[in-house]
């Protein structure tokens, strides 16, 4: 009954698909969107496996300003990225909740293509993305799913050629379940995933199957557990001293240089930064244990992904283990996830 139920799910997913695009692997790429970051995984045009990421930031830009960098979608007018931090506060949208991020992921999803250089595929109607969310978001994927496959930006029309969804901590587990195969460590037959990002704390548990596939379910999920926290202390503290009501992203953007620019002076942060960032350690370990202590003392490993994992200090326990490139797991194990679902179509169409 389960092979029948994943050969639907399968069938669903890529009947409506080009199978010649789907086959490319460089037409695939796995978005994490994040509320402080957008993560893009992908193969370059010389099929290596690359890596970007920027700031999830957007600015409202004037009717009068004329300027070429400004992108136009659903008859409103965006900076974005650094550029967009350069604009007056009252014009920086922060993205700080579920409403905001399902409004601009869109623009930020295509900027994100555009950095990786997957336009002209995307002109052509040739990409397949995976793209994800937290669990307290999931329910409404369908929705989030339908916003992203085809949309018009600066007055040109894209339909990508197929959109696929995971849930965030799950994509990070299919990059681990990878990780683990590829790199010969221990494997297990469970082990837990910490994913935290800007704004929710994802914790899911995975188990391994009789046929050494990987299941995982979400033990739940948090919002305003992550980075959030840190930038809120940063505004806080601008305030107080500067006097200066600052967005969370240009908040962000102090923690990442460790100063304040104001009118061309540079006020150095970085004791004050590492203060607020210890507190928030502290408390982020205070939260996991008392929710999840017994998960924790039952698992072999635990692995912290996403942009908090850079938090955790991985001495304190000898089951706790922090991921090189942590921020990437998500959008990693969705590009992975969408390439395998497509082989095991592909088979599955071939019986």
């Amino acid at each position: 009954m389960l092979k029948i139920e994943k050969n639907k799910e399968l069938k669903n997913k890529f009947e409506k698909s080009n199978p010649q695009y789907l086959a490319d692997k460089k037409n695939w790429v796995g978005i994490d969107g994040g509320f402080g970051y957008m993560k893009i995984v992908y193969y370059d045009d010389k099929g290596n496996l690359a890596f970007k990421k920027f700031l999830s930031v957007l600015a409202y830009a004037d009717n009068e300003h004329k300027f070429s960098q400004l992108v136009e979608y659903k008859g409103n007018r965006y900076w974005l990225g650094k550029q967009a931090l350069l604009q007056p506060t009252d014009k920086i949208h922060d993205i700080k909740d579920y409403s905001s991020l399902k409004k601009h992921h869109t623009i930020l999803l295509h900027h994100a293509l555009k950095l990786a250089g997957k336009l002209t595929r995307a002109l052509e109607g040739k990409l397949n993305i995976v793209i994800g969310l937290s669990a307290a978001h999931s329910n409404d994927r369908d929705s989030f799913l339908k916003e992203n496959i085809e949309y018009t930006i600066d007055e040109t029309h894209f339909k990508h050629n197929s959109i696929m969804f995971q849930e965030q901590a799950g994509g990070a587990i299919k990059a681990l379940n990878s990780m683990l195969s590829r790199s010969g460590q221990p494997k297990y037959d469970s082990f837990l995933v910490v994913d935290g990002g800007f704004n929710t704390l994802d914790i899911a548990q995975a188990f391994v199957n009789e046929d050494k596939t990987f299941s995982s379910a979400s033990l739940g999920a948090h919002e305003g557990k992550g980075f959030i926290m840190i930038a809120e202390q940063i505004r806080v503290h601008i305030m107080k001293e500067y006097k200066q009501n600052i967005s969370l992203k240009e908040a962000t953007q102090i923690i990442e240089e460790g100063r304040y620019d104001l009118r061309g002076v540079p006020h150095d942060l970085k004791s004050t930064i590492q203060k607020i960032k210890k507190a928030y350690s502290r408390g982020l370990g205070d939260f996991l244990e008392k929710k999840y202590g017994e998960y924790f003392d039952k698992s072999p490993q635990v692995y912290f992904v996403g942009g908090v994992a850079y938090f955790i200090d991985e001495s304190t326990e000898q089951n706790f283990k922090v991921v090189d490139k942590a921020e990437y797991y998500n959008a990693l194990g969705y590009l992975l996830q969408g390439i395998d679902d497509f082989k095991e179509y592909r088979k599955f169409m071939n019986q």
